[in-house]
């Protein structure tokens, strides 16, 4: 492919890649945060070329076999890190990467939750000694709203939450709420949050591994 051809593949990735994603959101039920952290990783690789054609530039001609080698490995590498590090000072989440504090102050709590219902998501601050931002289910069932964490022996922040028993949410909105977050220890009622957020999803949100639920109230 030529050098016109691959730059122009590479600025299509860069801007199909998250069109693609936000009609795939759109058109299915499940929650695709694995498609997410794919696009990430297409639009780090379609750097690659880019990278090149800048350092080609740079040096006034065609890179060796090593540079390039080394510009594949490298690129990606250092677009995936630094989304890391500057998602960790932004107002909440990029997707699934997690972001720094909200800036809103909390809001008064709405009357109720049917807000949440239609999300696929919610943003939710965790930690108040070290607060950070991330995605995850959400479910209003019974009037009450629920997040949940699958596969918590593998995250910080369940564990954090359980302990501290508060979160900030942010509902798809500009708006934040404080909230008490009571960890749901029945296995009856986890059983019937599983049943409710597969009739939501579609699918079996726990991935086959364990789930815990957190019941969201107003905090006073």
């Amino acid at each position: 492919m030529t050098a016109p051809r691959t730059l122009a593949a590479a600025t299509a990735v860069l801007v199909g890649l998250p069109l693609g994603q936000a009609l795939l959101e759109r058109s299915v039920s499940l929650p695709v945060g694995p498609a997410r952290m794919a696009v990430i990783a297409g639009c780090a690789l379609a750097l690659v070329p880019l990278s090149w054609a800048g350092l080609e530039r740079l040096v006034g001609g065609p890179l060796g076999a090593g540079a390039r080698a080394s510009a594949a490995v490298l690129v990606p590498l250092l677009a995936v890190a630094l989304l890391l590090v500057v998602a960790r000072f932004g107002d909440g989440p990029f997707g699934p990467v997690p972001g720094g504090p909200f800036a809103a102050v909390a809001s008064p709590p709405p009357a109720d939750w049917s807000l949440a219902a239609s999300l696929r998501y919610a943003e939710l601050e965790v930690d108040p000694d070290r607060p950070r931002t991330l995605e995850t289910l959400v479910l209003v069932h019974r009037g009450a709203l629920y997040v949940a964490a699958n596969m918590p022996e593998d995250k910080r922040w369940p564990a954090v939450v359980r302990d501290h028993g508060e979160a900030r949410i942010r509902l798809g909105g500009e708006a934040v709420y404080a909230t008490r977050a009571d960890f749901v220890q029945s296995r009856a009622e986890t059983e019937e949050l599983l049943d409710a957020m597969a009739g939501k999803y579609g699918f079996d949100v726990s991935l086959g591994g364990d789930i815990w639920f957190f019941r969201l109230s107003p905090r006073s």
